[in-house]
Formats: structure tokens, sequence, C-alpha cells
């Protein structure tokens, strides 16, 4: 539920929720990941070096976003971020 923004704070909408289900139950930013997943897939399908070098941007701008997030949901959620925090992780999937 965060709102699009150029600005470098996260905010969250008024009646934020913490989703704990979903793609969210996978790793903690879902989308991030698609959008690399895309690019990897761009690069592989076209053989260019354009994709990899919005990739390799966008991995590195998205990452510290997620961090910037990931800091907001915590002051906002407290104990119940922390756990979900542990136990799901920003990117990678975890085998159970």
């Amino acid at each position: 539920m965060m709102g699009i923004s150029t600005a470098s704070a996260a905010q969250l909408q008024v009646h934020h929720r913490l989703i704990q289900h979903g793609p969210y139950a996978v790793v903690r930013h879902p989308m991030y990941l698609a959008y690399w997943i895309v690019l990897a897939g761009l690069a592989v399908v076209y053989r260019t070096w354009t994709p990899l070098v919005v990739l390799v941007l966008m991995v590195s701008s998205l990452s510290e976003r997620a961090r910037r997030e990931d800091q907001v949901l915590e002051a906002a959620f407290g104990e119940a971020w922390r756990k979900y925090a542990e136990r799901v992780p920003m990117f990678t999937p975890r085998k159970k």
C-alpha cells in the first residue's frame, strides 16, 4: 500500500495494514523482484546490454527504497513487523 513517489521517504497510506499473505508470504518486496525478473528476461530475449544496465540501476535503487520502506513499516507496526521480517526474506524466496 505504498504510494508512488519520487521522494526519498516512503510514506504509508492512511489506513495502511501489514499484509502477510499472497506474494507477501514469500518475499517482502514481490513487486521489485518482479521488475528484476522481467528485466533479466528482456536481456535474455533481446540479447542486448540495455536491459542489463537498467537491471543494475533498478537493483541498486529499488534495494535502497526497500530498506527505507522496511524502516517505515517497522516504525509503524513494531513487533508485528519484526516477526514478519524474521520469517519472510526481502527478495529471495526460501525453501520451507
